[in-house]
């Protein structure tokens, strides 16, 4: 068996010659690790409150307000980001741990599943259209409301700044939009680091 490979076969990041597994990357599982545990706690939280009875609505409110969170989690790291500073770790956690454990995908098409099952089609395909549908636009109008949101908290600092006498940077928002994102891991901040 070659050297750069595992016993199934599997090359990951830490079996590519030049991209060693670093003590860096301890930091980030671990943020990856607590945020997972809150987000799975925030799910389950909603779960026991909203009763879903014949259709899963707890999911559904689940999965739609995760995707609006990352749609403006991706949009406020990417300013965050663009501007300096320590913010390494936010993908990771807010992003990957802490909207991954709360999000439940999977659950979805288990319930999807058990609907049409029942003979509720109608029903098993409304819900499988619908989450789709608004979830992809949750995370949209997440983005777009944050990003509106950083151009207008950006033009008051500046106007601010230039009121108090200061001398002024113009100050340019990184203008990361839905459409602008990466697909991937780079978009969540976890790529592994060189």
């Amino acid at each position: 068996m070659p050297a750069d490979s595992s016993p199934t076969g599997h090359r990951g990041p830490s079996a590519q010659p030049g991209r060693p597994t670093s003590a860096r990357q301890g930091p980030v599982l671990v943020a990856i690790s607590c945020g997972g545990v809150l987000g799975a706690w925030g799910r389950h939280a909603i779960s026991t409150v909203v009763s879903s009875g014949a259709f899963p609505w707890a999911t559904f409110l689940v999965n739609v307000s995760g995707c609006l969170a990352i749609g403006a989690l991706m949009t406020m790291a990417g300013q965050l980001e663009s501007r300096g500073g320590g913010w390494r770790l936010l993908r990771p956690f807010a992003g990957v741990g802490l909207l991954g454990g709360y999000t439940t995908f999977s659950a979805y098409a288990v319930e999807f599943h058990q609907l049409i099952e029942a003979g509720a089609v109608p029903a098993g395909l409304g819900y499988l259209a619908g989450t789709l549908i608004t979830a992809l636009a949750a995370v949209w109008g997440g983005a777009e409301v944050t990003a509106w949101a950083w151009r207008r908290w950006s033009a008051m600092q500046d106007r601010h700044a230039r009121h108090a006498g200061k001398p002024t940077e113009p100050v340019e928002p990184a203008g990361m939009r839905a459409s602008d994102a990466p697909l991937g891991q780079e978009a969540f901040g976890t790529e592994t680091p060189r």
